[in-house]
């Protein structure tokens, strides 16, 4: 990715649970314009749940993915967490593969949802 991407994070309350934190990671580049985000769960703060990702369409297949969840691998790494985990749907192919190739390995199966989870190297 030749395009410098800028992170900001802001740390948000969220769901039901007062014990749920959310770290929100935003990506921008190209003029500043929000490209992508990444909330992680951080209950009892360790292991870290990579919660959700987003990359606006026009941005998708530039590697943006790839370094936003880098980017969570090693904030959640300073958070003293050694384990980062996920829950992708069967249907997104391509995101399973994308989660493989940054080293996340499924550990359970419930229906169509795997979960997957990958060593921070600390």
């Amino acid at each position: 990715m030749d395009e410098v991407l800028n992170f900001t994070e802001k740390r948000v309350r969220g769901g039901g649970s007062q014990r749920s934190w959310f770290v929100v990671i935003q990506a921008s580049g190209w003029g500043g314009e929000n490209i992508a985000h990444v909330e992680n769960r951080l209950e009892r703060k360790i292991p870290v749940e990579l919660f959700f990702i987003l990359v606006e369409p026009y941005f998708r297949r530039r590697g943006v993915a790839t370094a936003l969840i880098r980017h969570a691998m090693k904030r959640a790494g300073e958070l003293g967490s050694k384990e980062l985990f996920l829950t992708v749907n069967a249907s997104l192919p391509h995101a399973q593969h994308l989660y493989e190739r940054l080293g996340f390995v499924i550990t359970g199966v419930d229906g169509p949802l795997k979960r997957m989870a990958v060593e921070i190297a600390g």
